[in-house]
């Protein structure tokens, strides 16, 4: 059975399947959308209505018509990025060479290394670097 999307019976089959197994309630929303499109062939409007989503179906049409269900899988959340991403490599290493035995502990080495630059102080005419452990380098 070929639906308006041209979509084989197993790629309907895999949509219904999906739609409710798959573990993110947010891509569970776009392949739900999908399948009503293909099966029932619901306006986007209605489409929308039903799968609570905002407003994103034709996208997710889109999506599927480009990359399959495959396309839909992303999640997408655009999530910052985190501050420590630059440091991942040297907190890998310093864990390697010197284990953590706590959280805590792990927590402290993260958030105040030694050695690196916490602010800038300025006493007088003098210019100071300051880092973590509270040593001040004179900078002029």
């Amino acid at each position: 059975m070929l639906t308006k999307m041209n979509l084989s019976e197993e790629e309907i089959r895999v949509l219904n399947y999906e739609r409710f197994q798959y573990p993110c309630a947010k891509i569970q929303k776009k392949i739900h959308a999908v399948y009503l499109k293909a099966v029932h062939c619901y306006t986007n409007t209605e489409t929308v209505r039903m799968v609570h989503s905002s407003q994103h179906v034709a996208k997710y049409l889109k999506i599927y018509a480009k990359k399959g269900i495959d396309g839909l899988y992303n999640a997408n959340y655009h999530r910052k990025g985190s501050r420590l991403e630059e440091y991942k490599e040297s907190i890998i290493e310093d864990f390697g060479k010197n284990p953590v035995c706590s959280i805590a502990e792990a927590v402290s080495r993260i958030n105040f290394p030694q050695n690196r630059t916490a602010g800038i102080l300025i006493e007088g005419n003098h210019i100071y670097t300051v880092t973590y452990s509270g040593k001040k380098e004179l900078n002029n």
